[in-house]
């Protein structure tokens, strides 16, 4: 068998439409044993707690360079520890689940390896699960990879030695084209790791043996995903892809075999753009009037590279993508360089990112925690990451090419540590630096390199290149770091003239915060608490000024502690508060905003999550908790001038339209299954989307309070609902009954923001004091309801009409679905035609809810569609539902609580009939309206950049008793001036909520989720149009939404918003925006949302829990068999309750409240 090693590529290549191969194959031997479990007690995160033996690191690992066949190694493997001269065991001690670190919680083993001992890995697999029908017939040639291995490892096919590897960060592989067995091929990997032991000079960034401070668990043996392709005799082994501004691209391909000639296309969303070929294996294009990649659009071509023999037939053929950017810099007006990106100044800011895991250590647990962590850094503000002192698997920096996240990647650093003479002492960069004197800094005449043997000094270089070739076509990365501080720091000028050298496309930062030699790019301090940098000092004019690392200001989250005993430290000691954490966050800020305009070009923040003790992250270990929510991070960085704010989805601001109709239920669109012709907003849905998990807080007031201000309705007074006309609850709190001035609406927002606020219909957040009405929170135009509940036709009483702040007469020809829609078009001319400002529109339909005051043609036209009843509109409803995709295909609604249809008397059913298709009628109105705005906005120009979000207040409506109230009668001849009338009742509201259980007031599915759909032409990609959104998001969203797309401010002095924004989600980022737990309560019933778990109970019955993966129609209660999660959840809740101000465990109930003061007034009197 002949074999041979190969370093890694220096970046393998991937199209940006692969993701997961298809034809991947998991080697059975791998997943055979079923007793695994990850390490006792040990932290772990939500992805963690998902893993299984056969689903683990499933993601094609090399997104830079792939090909149609694979085989993933990746599972269970035989493990044992030997010492360290040991021969290959011929026992094995147990299982061990590769590619997790023998340390590590999700090894299942959590055992430390010695520098004296060995570790030994074991597995087996069949010729046909490597050679497969699609296989070429004279393929007989694998690559086996080892995406990363720490430190140094021998592998063995078969009891034959393929080779060696020397390095714990760095992918490798090896040629097998000799003959496999028919099955029982055994692959056998050996493994020594010495960490910091003195005199190895071993590269390990973070990992210490004892591991306390800053240095965290040590990692040994196999950490990232080991695979196997087969390819054929002559094939590409190795890309290097470069693109510029300028709309040039280089591909250079290093091969094997006979074959030399490259063939290159290039497209653009499958449009070919160019093709150049080369019989060199260099091959070089140039892309007409190019897209360049930034973080404002990471526009990546894709690349098809294809391999061709002397016939010109192809024998391989390697998909890959590149980003078109030039990195560069330039002098500002005061002579201070900055950095720039495609010719344009940028600002860079980042956390540092440790990429440390509690259960896989240096091994994230799967792909969506890398994207979580990328999306939630790109959700705060920053456009940068800091890779620190860790290489990444290749999917990370994929992820980063793909939303636009610039890296600084860091070398791994190595030596023994800060007592050994492996590291020099550190001098830093300001004469006067407040630790320049501690005994282990520089003083005159200490070298500022420490004296490395020739040996070590080759293998830092070995593993340096190793990451440059390896992570050179990301065009995300944009700086290297070959020294951290002083950590290793040695022969300075020679690495930093060659990486200078040898990678002139990105900036070189040769010391971040130590020891300052004058090449590269950058001067870099690193000062903590709070930034600081000597501005003024000559030695730095040549330089990009950088605050490499500062901030690390610590807050410790109960119950989210690595290990309580342990010392659990952030700099400059712990606040009291959580408020006085933030502030501190907020004044590093403020100084960075001044170093910014001295001359500083860059920063980083410590850190992006808590690392064992250290508890200085803007999130915890475990990732369970936020300490600043995303968008308070990214205002807080746009009000310093960090970063810019806006959206990227669209070149100009949009208008915002969110369109809010009353007591729809989930089912009643067309779009979401339903019967009632609504094909205007089913053609929003055709060309927006549609979520199927947007939820609401299950009522009107409390729905309108989230929405408008994007807090829990407690923390903004309307815990339970507004207090009715002249009928004050008589105190302030989470329950007074009317908007707090303790938030800010969405209409103040954009409002400062230089938006035109408008609203029509129903207010219903505080009627007797003025100060809540719209136009004192923010709306420059309002016409509509104040109260609640109004009649259609004719308004009256203390529930009139009212037009700015003033009470108006009923106009003639009114009825409310038209007028407010009317009203909302003349508004918007106003605004259109004074000016260029965009433009809000708040439009609140009091319909489809009681009196259902339908028009008389709009009832006819459903008037003996429902002679059938509601379970025969359910079936239709589910099956429509199923065939859309809204649903899983073995999805049925709960069975419906009413009486058999067949046993109602031919009059009730025939009142029945009528009083739903009053409702219908109701529905349709509102479709008839959403055509007449959107073919206005669509006259006026203006559809295509305005965002329109259309849902409802809460589920159907079951106020009315079982069988509704009203008939036939009542719709032809509508009692005015009153809010009595026709009402659906308890059985068709469930049926209008097909196929979740319960209605308005619960917060189960039935009452809680609302169909919702948006619709952008401008900002949506048009290949996302019509998708369904099974992403889960609430109103709260709105806030951080309206903030991301119109570059407004969220005020400081109030409740942080707990929203995130849906734009990630508008511009076709398939992947979660909420992570934290959802909570509700209304009126006692409750609920959390945890991932898929939904704990939910009615007022005084017990807690419910449900697996949304499987339920999410809440039919299969699992509570009694999961007593430790529900136990856990019901905790979550009662902290969030305490936390927020929610009446527990009796509920309040403002009507109880009103009548018992009523009696206590007149017993007084």
């Amino acid at each position: 068998m002949l074999s041979r090693l190969n370093p890694a590529p220096a970046v393998l290549h991937a199209v940006a439409l692969i993701f997961v191969v298809s034809s991947c194959w998991t080697n059975p031997s791998t997943i055979a044993a079923s007793d695994w479990s990850p390490v006792k007690d040990a932290m772990l995160t939500r992805w963690g707690k998902q893993i299984t033996p056969d689903h683990v690191w499933t993601e094609y690992p090399r997104p830079q360079m792939t090909r149609s066949q694979w085989t993933n190694l990746n599972g269970l493997w035989d493990y044992a520890v030997t010492p360290k001269d040991a021969e290959k065991p011929s026992e094995w001690a147990g299982k061990i689940l590769v590619p997790f670190a023998i340390e590590s919680p999700l090894s299942g083993v959590g055992r430390r390896l010695s520098a004296d001992e060995t570790l030994w890995y074991r597995t087996t697999f069949d010729r046909a699960d490597v050679f497969t029908g699609e296989t070429p017939s004279d393929t007989n040639t694998l690559r086996l990879h080892f995406e990363a291995v720490d430190y140094r490892c021998s592998v063995f096919l078969n009891g034959e030695a393929l080779g060696e590897h020397v390095g714990g960060n760095l992918p490798f592989s090896f040629l097998i084209d000799g003959e496999l067995r028919e099955s029982g091929n055994e692959l056998v990997v050996k493994v020594v790791d010495a960490t910091d032991a003195e005199g190895q000079y071993q590269l390990r960034g973070k990992q210490k043996v004892d591991n306390r401070g800053i240095f965290y668990t040590p990692v040994s043996g196999i950490w990232q995903t080991v695979w196997i392709e087969p390819v054929a005799a002559s094939h590409i082994v190795d890309l290097k892809v470069t693109g510029d501004a300028d709309g040039n691209v280089m591909v250079k391909a290093d091969t094997v075999g006979n074959a030399n000639t490259v063939r290159v296309v290039v497209k653009d969303e499958n449009q070919q753009v160019a093709q150049a070929r080369d019989d060199s294996g260099e091959v070089r294009l140039t892309i007409a009037d190019a897209k360049l990649w930034s973080p404002e659009s990471p526009t990546l071509y894709d690349l098809q590279i294809e391999l061709l023999d002397e016939a010109g037939q192809v024998v391989d053929s390697v998909a890959s993508y590149v980003g078109l950017r030039t990195v560069g810099k330039r002098r500002d007006a005061d002579g201070n360089l900055r950095l720039t990106l495609n010719g344009q100044d940028i600002f860079h800011w980042g956390p540092l990112d440790q990429g440390w895991w509690p259960g896989g250590l240096l091994t994230p647990p799967s792909d969506d925690a890398i994207q979580f962590e990328i999306d939630f850094l790109r959700r705060a503000g920053f456009n940068m990451i800091r890779k620190h002192i860790k290489v990444e698997p290749r999917r990370y920096y994929y992820h980063c090419d793909r939303v636009g996240m610039l890296v600084w990647q860091d070398q791994v650093e190595g030596g023994a540590g800060f007592d050994s003479a492996e590291w020099p002492k550190w001098k830093r960069l300001a004469k006067d630096h407040e630790k320049a004197n501690t005994p282990k800094s520089w003083k005159p005449g200490d070298p500022l390199d420490a004296t490395w043997p020739d040996w070590a000094h080759a293998q830092y270089m070995t593993e340096l290149k190793g990451m440059v070739d390896h992570l050179y076509n990301h065009p995300s990365i944009v700086t290297w770091v070959p020294f951290n501080e002083r950590w290793g720091q040695h022969r300075t000028m020679k690495v930093g003239k060659w990486i200078v050298d040898y990678d002139p496309t990105r900036h070189i930062n040769i010391a971040s915060g130590g020891n300052f030699f004058a090449v590269g790019d950058m001067a870099d301090e690193h000062v903590y608490p709070h930034p600081d940098f000597p501005v003024d000092d000559d030695r730095y004019n040549d330089f990009v000024k950088i605050v490499g690392e500062f901030g690390g200001h610590g807050w410790p989250v109960a119950d989210h502690l690595w290990v309580k005993s342990k010392r659990n430290w952030g700099y400059g000691g712990l606040p009291k508060t959580k408020q006085e954490y933030i502030e501190r966050y907020k004044e590093s800020i403020r100084r960075l905003a001044e170093l910014k305009k001295q001359g500083v070009a860059g920063a980083v923040y410590t850190q992006t999550t808590d690392v064992e003790g250290e508890i200085n992250g803007l999130m915890t270990y475990d990732r369970d908790v936020i300490k600043i929510a995303a968008p308070h991070l990214k205002q807080i960085a746009v009000d310093a001038e960090l970063v810019a704010g806006g959206n990227r989805l669209s070149k100009t601001r949009p208008n915002i339209i969110i369109v809010l109709v009353d007591d729809m239920g989930y089912s009643d669109l067309g779009c979401y299954g339903g019967e009632i012709e609504t094909p205007n907003i089913d053609a929003l849905a055709a060309a927006g989307m549609r979520f199927t998990q947007f939820y609401n807080q299950g009522r009107c007031c409390p729905t309108r309070a989230s929405l408008i201000t994007g807090l829990q309705p407690h923390q903004v007074g309307i815990g339970h609902m507004t207090a009715p006309p002249g009928q004050p609850l008589g105190f302030e709190g989470p329950y007074q009954g009317y908007l707090n001035d303790n938030c800010t609406t969405l209409a103040e927002v954009l409002k400062s923001a230089g938006y035109t606020t408008l609203m029509t219909g129903k207010w219903h957040l505080g009627a007797d004091r003025k100060e809540c009405w719209p136009l004192e929170r923010g709306f420059d135009k309002y016409y509509g309801c104040i109260s609640g509940a109004i009649n259609y036709f004719k308004p009256g009483g203390d529930r009139g009409l009212t037009e700015g702040n003033d009470a108006i007469e009923v106009p003639e020809g009114f009825y409310a679905t038209d007028t407010f829609t009317d009203k909302a078009i003349e508004y918007i001319d106003g605004a259109t035609e004074s000016g260029d400002d965009p433009f809000f529109l708040y439009l609140a339909y009091n319909a489809p809810h009681w009196p259902l005051n339908a028009k008389w043609e709009d009832y006819q036209k459903y008037r003996g569609k429902y002679k059938d009843g509601w379970r025969a509109m359910m079936k239709a409803r589910n099956e429509r539902q199923r065939e859309m995709g809204l649903l899983r295909k073995d999805t049925v609604p709960a069975e419906h609580p009413g009486p058999q249809w067949d046993s109602l008397n031919e009059k009730q059913r025939d009142r029945l009939d009528a009083v739903m298709a009053a409702y219908a009628g109701c529905v349709d109105s509102i479709d008839q309206n959403i055509g007449k705005l959107v073919g206005h906005l669509k006259a006026i120009d203006q559809l295509d950049n305005t965002v329109i979000f259309f849902l409802s207040d809460n589920g159907a409506c079951q106020e009315g008793g079982n069988f509704g109230v009203g008939d036939e009668a009542m719709v032809k001849d509508p009692p005015l001036e009153t809010t009595a009338g026709v009402r659906i009742g308890l059985h068709w509201a469930g049926a209008c909520n097909t196929p979740y259980r319960k209605y308005k007031h619960y917060v189960h599915e039935g009452g809680a989720c609302t169909p919702m759909i948006a619709h952008w032409p401008a900002g949506i990609p048009e290949d996302d149009r019509g998708m369904l959104m099974h992403r889960r998001a609430y109103l709260q969203d709105f806030m951080s939404t309206v903030i991301d797309l119109a570059g407004g401010s969220y005020p400081e002095g109030i409740p942080q918003c707990e929203g995130e924004s849906l734009a990630p989600l508008l511009a076709g980022v398939r992947q979660d925006i909420h992570f934290d737990p959802m909570f509700w309560e209304h009126e006692g019933n409750a609920a959390v949302r945890m991932g898929k778990w939904k704990l939910v109970r009615e007022y005084e019955k017990p807690w419910e829990l449900y697996d949304f993966s499987k339920d999410r129609n809440e039919l299969n209660d699992l509570a009694d068999k999961k007593p430790v999660l529900r136990k856990e959840m019901i905790a979550m809740w009662e902290a969030w309750a305490k936390e927020t101000g929610v009446a527990f465990p009796q509920r309040f109930n403002m009507y109880q409240f009103l009548n018992q003061k009523k009696k206590q007034e007149k017993a007084a009197k």
